[in-house]
């Protein structure tokens, strides 16, 4: 039985930088996100990181704001209401990703929780 071909993320490096580096804006995430979801599916040493970048550049195109070290061009401003974490899960039947939004623990329910 053949192992499968190692990651090769080289490909995906570029891309990445040029649409989802520090500074972000929502043609770029969307570029990115049509690039990436052939290679995402095809199979071959790329798909398992263009699977990863695919799924960063959806949480990113979700978050409309900056936050962190990112930076959005088209929504430059941080947002309270989007303290929020971005939890994702991909369907393996088709290969879409569902991207939803889940507002973060209050300080009190963490401590409840033994967090």
């Amino acid at each position: 039985m053949a192992l499968p071909p190692a990651p090769d993320a080289g490909p995906i490096r570029a891309l990445l930088g040029e649409t989802l580096g520090v500074v972000r804006d929502r043609a770029g995430m969307e570029s990115a996100i049509t690039r990436l979801e052939p290679l995402a599916s095809a199979g071959g040493a790329t798909a398992d990181p263009a699977l990863a970048a695919l799924l960063i550049a959806t949480a990113a195109l979700r978050r409309e704001e900056s936050r962190g070290g990112h930076w959005r061009r088209d929504f430059p401003r941080k947002v309270p209401g989007w303290a929020r974490r971005i939890v994702q899960q991909l369907d393996h039947a088709d290969g879409r990703i569902a991207t939803r939004a889940v507002p973060l623990p209050s300080p009190t329910q963490s401590l409840a929780h033994g967090a």
